[in-house]
């Protein structure tokens, strides 16, 4: 008997130890290594990119670097940063990937389908929560990192990438349409250093001075938490409009929206905006995109909060992006009926 209840006791505290530590849904990052000059990387977009665009648990980001003449113009704006991803990894050359800090190189497509599609079901026991605003030329980021464990030995990295850009006079691999091209990273490319207890959260509040060769509407933020003893990521966040970050496991619900922006989240028939600030009328556009690009819906307001029906949409994965005449919000929207 006396057995029996140490038994039990070991049970309830093992219980009770597993049940203090939150676990959020992991979104696991991708990064792309590769030039408009380097001719195997033009065979990886075709396959990855709608690879990409069909798995919501993934933020994906490309770094550039110079093979041959011309010289990549997405490097030269961003050099070394870029290099420094490069030589942290070990990477030899290019294409290549990293999958959760993991190298696929050689590139291999079968090889790496199945590696992004086992990512899908992981859970962490952090929560990043990344949303953006811009005001005329200046992007702002902001990020709120919450951890159920320990954090040592780990930075978080924030990014801002460009969705796409079209360069007439590219380089020698027959590309001049490209995605998800890296345009800085915040503060720096070191990151923030993290050493954080059990229970502890950590808010960066980042800017970044948008330069005239960027396409300012089409930014958009990642962040990362990654290990640099063994490269692991443990978890990602993104702003892009296919990912959708900080998914608790327990909860089944999508945290970080601005405050009072969008609610419910995931939503059934209808979900409620409320804007930061009252807008002039017929100020505001409001579009919801789906995960393949295309826009389901459109309008103008002059309303600072108001409903979108969304009982005639399937379910899925979409981007509400609403674009007053100075600033932009973007926020991802889960719709479940």
């Amino acid at each position: 008997m006396k057995k029996l209840i140490v038994f039990l006791f070991l049970v309830l505290l093992l219980t009770q130890a597993s049940s203090s530590y939150a676990q959020y849904k992991q979104v696991s990052l991708v990064e792309d290594f590769t030039s408009w000059g380097c001719a195997p990387c033009a065979d990886v977009p075709p396959y990855l990119n709608p690879f990409l665009s069909s798995r919501p648990w993934i933020a994906a980001v490309a770094y550039h670097y110079n093979v041959g003449q011309p010289l990549d113009s997405m490097y030269m704006s961003y050099r070394y940063p870029q290099w420094k991803r490069l030589r942290y990894y070990g990477i030899s050359g290019i294409p290549a990937a990293a999958f959760n800090g993991h190298v696929f190189y050689p590139f291999d497509t079968a090889q790496m389908s199945h590696w992004i599609d086992s990512l899908k079901d992981l859970t962490t026991p952090v929560s990043l929560t990344l949303t953006q605003s811009r005001e005329t030329s200046v992007l702002h980021v902001h990020l709120r990192l919450q951890t159920s464990e320990a954090l040592e030995g780990a930075r978080v990295l924030v990014e801002v990438a460009e969705e796409s850009h079209h360069y007439d006079s590219a380089g020698t691999n027959g590309e001049h349409d490209f995605l998800r091209i890296l345009r800085t990273m915040l503060p720096d490319s070191n990151g923030t250093v993290l050493s954080l207890n059990a229970g502890d959260s950590l808010e960066l509040h980042l800017d970044y001075t948008i330069p005239k060769y960027c396409t300012a509407n089409k930014l958009y933020s990642i962040a990362f938490v990654q290990v640099d003893s063994n490269r692991n990521v443990l978890q990602a966040a993104t702003t892009y409009p296919a990912v959708l970050a900080g998914e608790t496991v327990e909860q089944g619900l999508i945290s970080g929206n601005d405050e009072g922006f969008l609610s419910p989240n995931p939503a059934d028939n209808i979900c409620q905006i409320t804007l930061p600030n009252s807008p002039s009328p017929g100020q505001v556009r409001v579009q919801l995109v789906d995960d393949l690009g295309r826009t389901r819906l459109k309008f103008w307001t002059g309303v600072r909060s108001f409903n979108i029906p969304l009982n005639q949409l399937p379910n899925g994965a979409y981007v509400l992006d609403v674009q007053e005449p100075h600033k932009s919000y973007r926020q991802g929207l889960i719709i479940q009926h």
